[in-house]
């Protein structure tokens, strides 16, 4: 069995939000797991048990989902915000961005808004 920790960060808005991240070498990029719109983090707990060790796996619940806090603003549940929210998380961690490849396209346009930025994620299908 991986092993990982719950862990959270504090958006710029204020909102506690988790990611669950999975341990894995350092020299290697991080895997990012970003869940369809309705689902959270734990969709990729078998994925990540498979990954973790030869990669980092980090599986981020967005604002509203899983572990993260609600917003009492609507406005602020749309993609951009979303991507804002990762870009910092990956910021904070001090991730280097080295490439993107997305795998399973979401019908979420989280990825669309990091197209600038490059990072290897790993997207859940739409249902």
């Amino acid at each position: 069995m991986a092993s990982w920790e719950d862990r959270y960060w504090t958006s710029r808005d204020g909102l506690k939000l988790h990611y669950r991240d999975y341990a894995g070498p350092a020299d290697r990029p991080p895997l990012v797991c970003l869940h369809g719109l309705t689902r959270n983090t734990r969709d990729f707990e078998n994925l990540a048990e498979r990954l973790a060790g030869e990669w980092r796996v980090i599986g981020v619940d967005f604002r509203g989902r899983g572990g993260s806090e609600h917003d009492s603003e609507s406005a602020r549940y749309m993609p951009p915000v979303y991507a804002a929210d990762v870009l910092q998380l990956l910021d904070e961690l001090g991730v280097a961005l080295l490439h993107r490849e997305a795998v399973l396209l979401t019908g979420v346009e989280v990825v669309d808004d990091l197209e600038g930025a490059c990072v290897r994620l790993v997207l859940e299908p739409a249902l």
